[in-house]
């Protein structure tokens, strides 16, 4: 390398350096995550992971009712009425309930069940 020069410029003006750059590593990012706020994404009762499914086996939903208000929606499980943000269980929440559909949030997963 040119002496008094900083490897760029020697690089520039087409001096060889001394010894060669060492390699940069591939910028590897992390699987997207939903963003804070954001909710993760609704999946079908066939997509949902095996314990889910055999967790929510067990209820049984007797029907509905949708307005366009939140107020105005229920679900019937087990035979019992509960409206949007009504815990069912515990770990159980229900989240919305759609015309034929009723998405259940789960531990943090979020599945619709048809009605």
């Amino acid at each position: 390398m040119a002496p008094g020069l900083p490897p760029q410029r020697a690089l520039a003006l087409g001096v060889p350096a001394a010894s060669s750059p060492s390699p940069v590593a591939p910028l590897v990012r992390p699987a997207a995550a939903p963003a804070p706020g954001e909710a993760p994404p609704v999946m079908a009762l066939a997509d949902a992971p095996a314990g889910l499914r055999q967790q929510l086996a067990g209820l049984s939903l007797g029907g509905s009712v949708h307005g366009e208000q939140a107020a105005q929606r229920l679900v019937i499980i087990n035979g019992q009425v509960f409206h949007e943000g009504d815990r069912v269980q515990p770990d159980l929440v229900v989240e919305q309930i759609r015309p034929r559909s009723v998405v259940l949030s789960v531990r943090g997963q979020r599945v619709a069940l048809p009605l």
